[in-house]
């Protein structure tokens, strides 16, 4: 959401299958089982907020194996925050979609950009520094590590205009999630041995 010091910062989180896919107030998406007969389920995520803007997401679910990421490269190279802004770390990989197992984030500066367990990078103070993404792939049993790097400018805090959702902030948490683009996620489901 930016500014990400607005006000009213209320989102309003709906699925367009609940019977299939619920979302909480905090936009976390929990899905059931496939349909035997279906290979894969997509829902469309909506995220509103006050005046009417909102913003979908597609999640797909499938029982089809995703390609393991081979390179991971930032969504931007360089972002600019205002001291007490928030912005999520996203990497694209390659090939697009593919299968990430964790991630791993670290500021060169703590003191000017933190960063959380999740990539969301918070401005402390005036400054510039680098946040690095560690991105671990399993491959046959093999640990891979794929690396990307964001430079960060963070200048002091300016008055914002009303609050609109930024479809860059959002992150695709957890092994097996992938966003596509910015607005769509795929899970990949193992079928269950009968």
């Amino acid at each position: 959401m930016i500014p990400t010091d607005a006000q009213d910062r209320k989102v309003t989180w709906k699925s367009s299958n609940e019977d299939f896919a619920t979302v909480d107030e905090y936009g976390v998406v929990t899905y059931g089982s496939l349909p035997e007969d279906q290979q894969s389920v997509t829902v469309t995520i909506t995220a509103a907020i006050y005046g009417g803007i909102s913003r979908d997401f597609v999640l797909t679910v499938t029982f089809d194996p995703l390609p393991i990421a081979k390179a991971i490269r930032p969504l931007k190279d360089e972002v600019e925050l205002t001291v007490g802004q928030q912005f999520g770390f996203m990497v694209m990989t390659d090939p697009d979609p593919a299968v990430i197992d964790r991630y791993e984030y670290v500021s060169d500066d703590d003191k000017i950009v933190s960063v959380d367990e999740n990539g969301i990078m918070t401005a402390q103070a005036v400054g510039e520094t680098t946040v690095r993404v560690r991105a671990i792939v399993y491959d046959e049993g093999v640990e891979n590590v794929l690396t990307a790097e964001i430079r960060v400018v963070v200048t002091e805090r300016k008055p914002e205009p009303k609050p609109a959702i930024d479809p860059t902030a959002l992150l695709g948490i957890g092994a097996g999630c992938v966003i596509i683009g910015a607005a769509v996620w795929f899970i990949s489901r193992k079928k269950k041995s009968e």
